[in-house]
């Protein structure tokens, strides 16, 4: 079974979606990829989109 957050985001008052981070050998389920102008949080608005984005050794913020 998938966790489901929604009843306890509506408890909470929470609006706008849940970010994760997640370390898995294999990125590619998880894009399309946005990428980061300055920090991880300039792609908020590419991730309402559902967008990801990937922060490896070779793909990175810099």
């Amino acid at each position: 079974m998938k966790p489901d957050p929604k009843n306890l985001l509506e408890i909470a008052g929470i609006k706008i979606p849940l970010i994760g981070f997640y370390d898995v050998p294999d990125p590619k389920p998880f894009g399309p990829f946005a990428r980061p102008k300055r920090c991880f949080f300039s792609c908020y608005e590419n991730w309402l989109k559902g967008e990801s984005i990937c922060i490896s050794e070779d793909y990175y913020l810099f």
